[in-house]
């Protein structure tokens, strides 16, 4: 990203008017897809993207005259079905969790914003609950101020005296957990809890709540789709190549059996490709009639090339940012500028 005090002054020069004009064919081609996961929810002591912060960033894009687009829209678009305008923008949200629905969606429908939130579906089903999501509740949970335990998977010995020390330890755990199978890694966390002397059912606590299936259901509209986001949050590159394929194939039929307008685009847990996913995961989505598939690699989706298989099983995406100026750059022609000077 930009040094704050060269973002500042492109920002200013992207919200000029003749500045824009000049440059704004340069963002032509290119369509920022944005990504979130938690939302903010202070009663059930959940953080996470602001709603203010949301709701300042549809404000300012509306004001501006950026084209809300459905990710259904884009990927018309890409089949040559649609023309997609230009400054246009997505959003997505990722997991699940019951905040996205009761926060998130009355914000974008406010706005007239579409966007598509991909649910895992033994979540949704309330069977389980995601289990990299399990570790961030232990720890933040567990009275205790240190750890030292060890399995064959992973061997911690470290201090969770302060949220920082606490906050390290949930990342590093998760990627550890994310090399090797679902089952090893709910094995692990099963382990860690009865160390740490936290209770963990398959139920979520009220902080980790599900849009179960029904919510769903009210939520669909003309503006809000969901889509597959596998089973159970498994990091699809270390499964077998049946467990992979179940847990792309199933989260598409319970979708298809559970609601009205399903989104046949699958959004790959955590999603790094050459790391969580890669060729053979590319295949079982493309063979399947997925029609995309979606990445956490940053980057926009480039309308000139998007429409190949290479990329369009690999669309790229935007976290939302935490400022606006971040966020005012990656909308305009300043990132797009900034990439070709790099040339990406």
């Amino acid at each position: 990203m930009l040094k704050p005090v060269l973002r500042k002054a492109l920002v200013k020069a992207a919200n000029n008017s003749l500045t824009s004009k000049v440059m704004g064919p340069l963002r032509r081609c290119h369509v920022p897809v944005f990504m979130l996961h938690r939302m903010e929810d202070s009663e059930r002591g959940v953080k996470g993207h602001s709603p203010d912060f949301l709701r300042t960033c549809l404000s300012y894009l509306k004001e501006k005259n950026y084209n809300f687009l459905s990710l259904d829209q884009l990927i018309q678009g890409l089949d040559g079905k649609a023309s997609i305008p230009d400054k246009s923008v997505v959003f997505t949200i990722d997991d699940g969790f019951i905040e996205q629905a009761t926060i998130a969606v009355p914000i974008f429908e406010e706005f007239g914003c579409p966007v598509s939130i991909f649910l895992l579906g033994n979540f949704s089903s309330e069977i389980s609950w995601p289990w990299d999501y399990q570790i961030e509740y232990i720890i933040n949970t567990t009275k205790f101020k240190s750890i030292d335990f060890k399995n064959d998977k992973l061997e911690l010995k470290h201090s969770i005296s302060s949220q920082f020390k606490r906050r390290k330890l949930i990342r590093y755990i998760r990627d550890r957990l994310k090399k090797t199978s679902t089952e090893n890694a709910q094995s692990s966390v099963n382990q860690l809890a009865v160390q740490l002397q936290v209770e963990v059912n398959s139920k979520p606590p009220e902080s980790y709540l599900p849009i179960t299936w029904e919510f769903a259901r009210r939520c669909e509209s003309s503006l809000i789709q969901f889509g597959p986001h596998t089973m159970d949050h498994s990091i699809l590159a270390f499964q077998s190549n049946e467990q992979s394929e179940t847990e792309v194939i199933k989260s598409w039929d319970i979708l298809e059996k559970e609601l009205a307008n399903p989104l046949n685009v699958m959004c790959y847990p955590t999603g790094r490709l050459g790391v969580d996913f890669g060729e053979r995961e590319i295949g079982i989505v493309r063979d399947n009639g997925f029609r995309a598939g979606l990445s956490v690699t940053p980057g926009f989706v480039d309308l000139r090339k998007a429409g190949s298989e290479d990329n369009r099983y690999n669309l790229q995406r935007f976290g939302l940012p935490d400022t606006m100026d971040e966020f005012i750059q990656l909308c305009s022609w300043v990132e797009v500028a900034k990439e070709k000077i790099r040339g990406k």
